[in-house]
């Protein structure tokens, strides 16, 4: 995977909670997705809570991409070392990390398929 999850800060915190991640090598954050999932004693279950698909848009290495929990705009500042930080927001009125009962997980997408059926009647 080119990005990894670094930490979560301020779990608990509707206001700040927020996933830090760290772009490893130059990608697109729109092929990947992060997944609240229900954990187990020795891991994470299938059973996801939540997901957030991250939109189209490149990210270089040494980035930091921070996913915040709470409403908010999509943006972007310069860092200290001359990358890029880039904030997403979950949209969501709670915070997600605040006990050990789901776990963040990120998920490279490596091709996907959207299959919808269509109701309507098309003219001949």
């Amino acid at each position: 995977m080119r990005v990894k999850i670094k930490s979560i800060s301020d779990s608990g915190n509707i206001k700040k909670e927020r996933i830090v991640m760290k772009v490893l090598s130059n990608t697109n954050i729109g092929n990947y997705s992060l997944f609240e999932s229900e954990t187990i004693s020795d891991g994470v279950t299938t059973s996801l809570l939540d997901v957030f698909w991250f939109p189209d848009k490149k990210v270089e290495a040494g980035d930091l991409v921070v996913l915040y929990t709470k409403s908010g705009n999509q943006n972007e500042k310069q860092i200290k070392n001359g990358n890029t930080a880039h904030f997403f927001y979950w949209e969501s009125n709670n915070a997600k990390w605040k006990g050990s009962e789901s776990a963040p997980v990120l998920l490279e997408i490596a091709d996907w398929q959207a299959y919808f059926e269509h109701t309507h009647n098309k003219a001949n």
